[in-house]
């Protein structure tokens, strides 16, 4: 995906995020059936321009981290997402009822190899945050990160309301 990312150079499409999150949904589905995780997507989200299968990428990541991070004693596991917009871009918000993020570990979230909570014996390679980066940026958004440690996540990105074909030549 990495090396894909640096050399596409497609023009955008309109996408919407709707069946892009629920394909990404489907992926999980079992895991998030048998953890009882409650799913609430708002019904106003906001298309975008990009490309359906990098943007189904960036849910998936969000969705699996949430999953991953919600905590193995959560009375109330829950996934949120929302979008709203300016007249330039849509923001997506993914948010979780999870362990949350320690403020010291904010800064090192988007590097490649960046783990978290690896005491935990949580899976994973910490490359999904910085490919998550890069399409966001590929795309021409922006992403980001707030969270408070012990009571959840909120990971918000922006994805432009019109075709822009410079920011998809940019080397990511």
């Amino acid at each position: 995906m990495l090396a894909r990312l640096r050399y596409e150079d497609r023009q955008p499409v309109l996408v919407s995020t709707r069946l892009a999150i629920e394909a990404a949904l489907k992926r999980f589905e079992h895991v998030i059936e048998t953890r009882n995780i409650r799913i609430d997507i708002a019904d106003d989200l906001c298309d975008a321009y990009g490309h359906v299968q990098w943007i189904e990428e960036v849910f998936a990541n969000l969705i699996s981290n949430a999953i991953k991070y919600m905590g193995a004693d959560n009375a109330a596991p829950a996934i949120s997402i929302r979008s709203s917009n300016d007249p330039c871009f849509a923001r997506y918000e993914v948010k979780d009822t999870g362990m949350g993020i320690k403020p010291e570990d904010l800064g090192r979230l988007f590097k490649a190899l960046s783990r978290l909570h690896t005491e935990s014996g949580i899976e994973g390679t910490g490359l999904g945050l910085s490919i998550v980066q890069r399409i966001i940026s590929k795309l021409g958004g922006e992403i980001g990160v707030s969270s408070v440690y012990g009571e959840g996540t909120t990971f918000w990105f922006t994805l432009p309301l019109s075709p822009s074909p410079s920011p998809m030549s940019v080397e990511a």
